[in-house]
């Protein structure tokens, strides 16, 4: 019933968001501070890092960022938002050191909660010094006597303490015991102990049998072993139709998108797809995010790696594959 609430809430909410166009959500990953055109209009006055654009009417539009700073250059990309859904876009250097727009994330318009500040200003805290406390040592002294057929070992340990006013000395050996007291300020009763060890000797017999073996001459004999299987990618063979129809109706049972995604995974992890069948699963997701994921994750566990560029049909933005495609480069 939760569920299906929480179900509800959200189409409701994607419902009366699409009469409103999208919202796309530009920042800088590293707080550079721009001017923004949407189709050459300007949506900011001042150069900010973080600029909201409300009711885009069009899911593809042309992007133009100005920089405050002239050492970054200007640049001009194509950018998307999906009707009905609040998408976030970062401006971020690629590994060629050029500026790109990258979709960070998308959602309901209403659902999302409010950005908190990217600065904030925490109190500083005093820190009390340590409580200085007295040193406590302890000194360990062994004095070893050896008698026929027997070990004595007496063992003497001192301990000193800021807490008492007295030590008492005892020391024990075999079953006599004799005991000094000594008042000392600051130090504890030191304790005095004797182990004594008995000394045995083990003989040990050990009998060696030697075991005559009949060996055969095998030389004129061949042994032929089978050929491996010839391996395309990094596993031998793909998932088949019916297990694959099988993955993507318990994909389409799940109500929740991160839910969807996990058993993705779990089973991508144990068996191997091809990439057609990669793409088929990323169909099934409803966000752009998600589906560029889970297309990073599989890639490793796809059976004819040669043809993964079929999976660019699933997305909804170029700037999505574009990701994708820097991505695989660094593979």
């Amino acid at each position: 019933m939760k569920q299906l609430l929480l179900s509800t809430v959200f189409a409701l909410a994607a419902i009366a968001a699409s009469a409103q166009g999208a919202t796309a959500i530009f920042f800088t990953e590293f707080g550079e501070k721009f001017t923004l055109y949407i189709n050459g209009a300007k949506q900011n006055d001042t150069p900010q890092a973080n600029v909201r654009v409300d009711g885009l009417t069009q899911e593809f539009f042309q992007v133009r960022v100005d920089f405050e700073d002239d050492m970054n250059a200007d640049f001009a990309a194509n950018g998307g938002a999906e009707k009905g859904m609040e998408s976030t876009i970062m401006i971020k250097k690629n590994k060629k050191g050029r500026f790109v727009l990258r979709m960070n994330g998308v959602a309901p318009l209403g659902t999302t909660a409010p950005a908190e500040p990217m600065e904030k200003e925490y109190p500083v805290v005093p820190m009390e010094a340590p409580e200085e406390r007295p040193v406590k040592e302890t000194v360990v002294q062994e004095t070893i006597t050896t008698r026929p057929g027997t070990t004595e070992t007496v063992t003497t340990t001192t301990t000193v303490k800021d807490d008492d006013d007295e030590v008492g000395i005892s020391m024990k050996v075999g079953d006599e015991e004799v005991g000094i007291s000594i008042k000392v300020p600051g130090m504890e009763t030191m304790e005095s102990e004797t182990t004594v060890t008995e000394t045995i000797s083990t003989t040990t017999t050990t009998t060696t049998m030697t075991t005559e073996v009949e060996t055969m001459d095998i030389e004129d004999q061949a042994i032929t072993l089978p050929a491996p299987a010839p391996v395309e990618g990094p596993c031998a063979s793909p998932m088949g139709d019916g297990e694959m129809d099988e993955l993507k109706r318990s994909i389409e049972d799940k109500s929740f998108e991160d839910s969807k995604l996990t058993i993705a995974k779990q089973v991508t992890k144990a068996k191997c797809f091809t990439a057609r069948q990669i793409k088929e699963i990323m169909m099934l997701f409803s966000f752009e995010d998600t589906k560029l994921e889970y297309a990073k994750f599989a890639y490793d566990y796809c059976f004819d790696q040669d043809n993964y560029y079929v999976v660019n049909d699933a997305f909804g933005f170029e700037m999505t594959i574009d990701e994708l495609n820097e991505f695989l480069e660094g593979k």
